[in-house]
């Protein structure tokens, strides 16, 4: 007897150019009994990369006296009460400043700025020194 998996869609992030990058997204995810998405698309991914939130996610809530059907999963913990609208909205600005792929920008602008100084330090020793 053979076994197989199947997925009606390709679910993997990377190959939709999708990705899990949390940003500081409040109520981004919701994990429903089961099934994981992205409250803002509605779309069913198959993972999220939390090593990528290490330095973010403070807090956990694992407590629950009820079975539960869902939970949210925010850059900074996974909670079962959504965020207020405030809440959400400050955290959008946020992204527009410091929003991981804001940083990402800056950090390969730097590394050119730095590679293009060292193309020139190097011509400038070689010119003076010989």
């Amino acid at each position: 007897m053979e076994i197989r998996t199947y997925w009606p869609i390709n679910l993997l992030n990377v190959e939709k150019n999708i990705d899990s990058q949390q940003e500081f997204h409040l109520d981004r995810w919701l994990w429903n009994k089961g099934d994981l998405i992205n409250s803002i698309s509605e779309k069913k991914i198959m993972y999220l990369h939390f090593i990528n939130w290490k330095k973010t996610i403070l807090e956990n809530q694992i407590t629950y006296d009820d079975k539960i059907n869902s939970f949210f999963i925010s850059y900074n913990k996974i909670h079962f009460e959504e965020h207020i609208f405030i809440e959400i909205f400050i955290n959008k600005i946020k992204n527009i400043f410091f929003g991981y792929w804001i940083k990402e920008k800056r950090r390969i602008i730097f590394n050119k700025i730095c590679s293009f100084y060292k193309k020139i330090s190097f011509f400038r020793r070689l010119y003076y020194h010989e």
